[in-house]
């Protein structure tokens, strides 16, 4: 009669529980350093500029048959906000393209440009 090899079998089957995994080895792929760079495309919104206007002055036209005089009013209306858009547009990247500004509120959100300067101030040690 063999009693004691089920009984003691292994300790993790006596308590019930199961061996635990054997510790992940970490390979690495490429260097964990950072680079002296940013790389990435342009920060600015997705939303297009005065969609609303747009589509009133597009839909007045398709009613009008491409009449200009009848929609003059749409048409005067997206004029001015897209305008108004581009002037924003201009002084945003004005106040972008200086270094200085990047204290303040606009440091939340910072261009690759103005990160890759911080960057070429502050280098990496390698």
């Amino acid at each position: 009669m063999r009693t004691t090899q089920p009984l003691c079998w292994n300790k993790w089957m006596r308590n019930g529980r199961r061996p635990a995994r054997p510790p992940l080895r970490f390979t690495e792929c490429k260097k964990l350093e950072l680079k002296d760079y940013v790389s990435g495309g342009d920060n600015r919104s997705a939303e297009l500029a005065c969609n609303s206007q747009m589509l009133d002055m597009l839909n007045c036209l398709k009613v009008f048959d491409f009449d200009e005089t009848k929609c003059s009013k749409q048409i005067t209306s997206f004029r001015s906000c897209y305008q108004k858009f581009l002037e924003s547009r201009i002084k945003s990247d004005s106040i972008d393209s200086k270094n200085d500004q990047i204290i303040g509120k606009r440091s939340q959100s910072l261009s690759r440009t103005q990160v890759n300067s911080l960057l070429k101030r502050y280098p990496q040690p390698n």
